[in-house]
């Protein structure tokens, strides 16, 4: 408390801003993915910022509400919202691959991610379960590389 405070980048929205993650990507850029709400809804945006910089280098819009957590891994990034799960090139804003259509709201599946697992050639999403609706997490295993479903 008291150091010394810096200006990072602005997020600037019509109406309201929530579900902020921010991942330092070097010494002067952050990839940050959070929730906004305007007069026509509510949306998922991506982007990559420079510190002390008020507009990004790259912006994405997704239609869909819920992002979660992000995962890293070296030069890409994993997004989920609801119902979709995605890998992004952090330079470029260009999505790798990208499923979704995934949520199920009869079964309440796919609507919330947890921060998702990177591992040597497979990427886990697990969804975050429903407290007395539905306590089993469901997960979704994707091959990195083609962004195919594993079983």
């Amino acid at each position: 408390m008291g150091g010394k405070r810096s200006f990072l980048f602005d997020l600037k929205a019509e109406y309201l801003i929530d579900r902020v993650f921010l991942y330092p990507t070097g010494a002067a850029n952050y990839f940050v993915v959070w929730q906004e709400t305007n007069h026509t809804g509510v949306y998922s945006n991506v982007a990559l910022f420079e510190k002390g910089n008020s507009k990004p280098k790259w912006k994405k819009r997704f239609s869909d509400p819920d992002p979660g957590q992000i995962a890293v891994d070296s030069s890409v990034a994993y997004v989920t919202t609801l119902g979709m799960v995605c890998k992004m090139d952090i330079a470029s804003g260009e999505v790798v691959w990208m499923k979704d259509s995934l949520f199920d709201p009869l079964k309440s599946r796919f609507k919330k991610f947890d921060k998702p697992i990177v591992y040597t050639n497979t990427v886990c999403f697990f969804d975050f379960p429903i407290r007395g609706r539905k306590n089993k997490r469901d997960t979704i295993k994707v091959n990195d590389q083609t962004g195919n479903f594993v079983r």
